[in-house]
This record gives C-alpha cells, structure tokens and sequence, in this order.
C-alpha cells in the first residue's frame, strides 16, 4: 500500500503544534484565537462521534434478534426458569455488533453499598464514542434447605458476574428474551389494530417485502406481531430505508 493511501488528517493537537513551532513570536492574541479554534474543533469531532454512535446503535437495535434462553435452572428435578446464557447471547449478537462497530468491555469496581460490588459495561463504537453503565449487586452465600452452602464463595461470584454481564447486555441494547415472563398474565398481548395499519403503510410505501418482514419476526400473520415488538419492527423499517436512501 502506497503511502498517499495511508496518510491521515493531522489530529488538532498536532496542527496547533505545527502552528506554534512554525511561528515562535505568536501574540497572546493569537494564541488564544488557535485554543479557541482547537476547542471548537474537539467539540465537533466529539458531536461527530456521538452522531454515529447514535445512529449505528439505531441500524443495531432493529436487527438484533430476540433471544433464545437455553439455560434452565432445575430444583428438585423440576424446571423452576429458563434464561439465557452469556454463550446464547454472544452467538446470537456478536455477529450484529461486528456488523456495525460495537464491542463491550468489563471491569468491577468498589460500590458504595457494603456487602455489594459494582459491575460496569462499557460498549465502544469504532468511531471513538463509548457509553457505559453499571449495575450493584450484592454477593450473598446461598444455602440450601438443610442450611449449607450450595456454592462455594468463588463460583457465587462468576454467578453474580454471569448475571450482571447478561443485564448490562440488555440494558445497553434493549434485548428481548424469548418467553419473556409477562408477571402472570396470561398470553402475550399482540400489536393493536392502530399499530397494524401504521407498519402495514410503512411497508407498503417502501414497496417491501411483507413475506421477509413477517420471516425476520418470525410470525406467520401482522395480527401476530406482538405488543412489545411494535418499536423494534418500525425502527427496522426506519434503518432499512436510511440505508436504502444511502
């Protein structure tokens, strides 16, 4: 690769370098003009970095799919929950967050509670935006019925931080379980009649496809879409046409 291929825009801290070495006899004046400028320019690229972020993070979300839960929890020989495992998330997003530019990192740090600690996500964008959250729990010995330890100190702590990796997951990207618990109360509601006629006219004046559509939230009828999937289905219909206009 050549290197007029390879050259890059000087960063703005390196153009005030070359303006200041360049003219050692600068005013105060002028001075102060060039630090206004380069924080002016820090201050855009920084909009700049958040304006993609947000926008990737848009693309993102409308073709995350929901998630499978593989893992069960048995007591006594019974299913007492399902729930989905750090390896069932990573399979069914990493592929998506590859796609548009995501990764996420981890770390644990002092929390203000005692007896808690806190864990923290950060999820970075290629662009140089980042966004992270936290979560406090606490790590408790849990005992069995007789009153002894089902888990040593050790695997109740990868325990907590399974679950704290999978909540900020959700909380970062606003994944849907498969089954999710509605609190008892009975069967899914499904999208309104409202509802239906707004994504069936989205479909129609994009010219697209229903059958695929209908494939990606795997319903075999609009009348099936349920309530909870409304936003993410007109958000995929929204990125779908940005890309298209791109």
């Amino acid at each position: 690769m050549s290197a007029e291929m390879v050259r890059r825009e000087p960063t703005p801290l390196e153009v005030v370098a070359q303006i200041t070495s360049s003219n050692p006899n600068l005013t105060p004046a002028q001075l102060e003009v060039i630090e206004r400028l380069y924080a002016l320019k820090e201050r855009m690229d920084k909009q700049e970095r958040e304006a993609a972020f947000s926008d990737a993070m848009a693309l993102l979300q409308a073709e995350l799919p929901q998630i499978d839960k593989h893992g069960k929890i048995m007591v006594q020989g019974s299913l007492r929950s399902a729930y989905a495992r750090i390896e069932d998330i990573d399979v069914q997003i990493r592929p998506f967050l590859s796609k548009h530019g995501f990764s996420f990192s981890w770390e644990t740090q002092e929390c203000p509670t005692p007896g808690e600690i806190r864990y923290s996500g950060t999820v970075l964008h290629r662009e140089g935006h980042s966004v992270t959250k936290h979560i406090d729990l606490p790590i408790e010995d849990e005992l069995s019925s007789s009153g002894k330890l089902m888990m040593t100190r050790v695997q109740k702590r990868g325990s907590t931080l399974s679950y704290a990796v999978r909540t900020l997951l959700r909380m970062h990207l606003n994944l849907v379980m498969r089954e999710e618990d509605n609190d008892g109360q009975g069967n899914t509601a499904l999208i309104s009649a409202k509802d239906l006629e707004t994504i069936k006219s989205m479909l129609a004046e994009k010219n697209a496809d229903s059958g695929k559509f209908l494939a990606w939230l795997k319903v075999l009828t609009f009348e099936d879409i349920p309530a909870r999937e409304v936003v993410r289905a007109m958000s995929f219909i929204r990125a779908k046409e940005k890309k298209a206009a791109e």
